[in-house]
């Protein structure tokens, strides 16, 4: 059976979002998970798993930043071929049966307390944040504390039931419309089906004034439409960057394929990262 990886331990949203893709696609694979990004996309490219299953942006925190870095390294066997939305929605949990006093230290993953970061400033403004792998790592965390009666940690309510916690509070992010997207890795290819995406990576000559521009410029004149642009640093030298770019379209389409190689033409550097359906929203 196909193995296919994510960030755990389980009763994360990532864990949860695999559960929920896998169950409306009908795909029957085992699931691993793994302690960092790295080791995930390392497994991926050894072929110790054949799928790759992780968040690449929140609606509310941003980039999944360690994956954009992962993402520049992927080899060329291997691109993003499905995504899907999901509904996030935090709790706020302590440890069940234990009496709950002034909470003092919250644990999460990074991305939960940028999401709820109103909510913690107005609620807990003396305490102190600690940020965690995963929000499952999170909560162990809150079992493994001598004293639990002035900690908490925020999370999916399904941590309840894996980590033996209790909800203190629901439904803590800022916004309501909060939504993660995940994609899906693998050496698998992808046919057109009229309501693609694709993404890839490029970087511009730094010493071409308006290079940035020629090749937005290509995409605009073919009347492709990008849906996402986002830029890190290329870790090269200062003021070298590199963009992250999301536009509609099947990379077999010509229009689409022309404007690639055009582009790639004219980068420093450029990666291909994948062509694949729009996914769909799920709660």
């Amino acid at each position: 059976m196909s193995v296919v990886g994510f960030l755990g331990p389980a009763g994360t949203f990532t864990d949860i979002a695999l559960d929920t893709y896998l169950d409306n696609i009908g795909m029957s694979v085992s699931k691993k998970p793994f302690s960092t990004f790295s080791d995930c996309f390392l497994a991926l490219f050894s072929g110790d798993i054949q799928y790759l299953f992780i968040p690449i942006e929140n609606s509310l925190g941003g980039e999944v930043v360690s994956v954009l870095e992962e993402l520049v390294h992927i080899q060329e066997h291997v691109s993003i071929t499905a995504e899907i939305q999901m509904k996030i929605v935090q709790s706020l949990m302590v440890v069940k049966g234990v009496d709950v006093g002034d909470i003092s230290d919250i644990y999460s993953h990074e991305q939960s307390l940028m999401q709820c970061r109103s909510f913690l400033k107005s609620q807990y403004p003396q305490a102190s944040f600690h940020s965690c792998s995963s929000n499952a790592v999170a909560a162990q965390s809150l079992l493994d504390l001598k004293e639990k009666s002035s900690s908490a940690c925020i999370g999916p309510k399904k941590l309840t039931k894996l980590y033996d916690l209790e909800v203190l509070k629901e439904k803590v992010n800022d916004y309501e419309d909060n939504e993660t997207r995940f994609v899906m890795l693998s050496n698998e290819k992808t046919e057109p089906t009229g309501q693609d995406k694709t993404s890839f990576i490029f970087s511009t000559f730094k010493d071409q004034p308006g290079s940035l521009c020629n090749i937005l410029q290509e995409m605009s004149s073919r009347g492709i439409n990008l849906t996402r642009i986002t830029s890190r640093p290329s870790k090269k030298m200062m003021g070298d960057y590199l963009f992250y770019i999301d536009c509609m379209g099947h990379y077999e389409e010509t229009v689409l394929k022309e404007c690639l190689e055009k582009i790639a033409s004219n980068s420093s550097f450029y990666k291909f990262l994948g062509s694949y359906k729009e996914g769909a929203i799920y709660a």
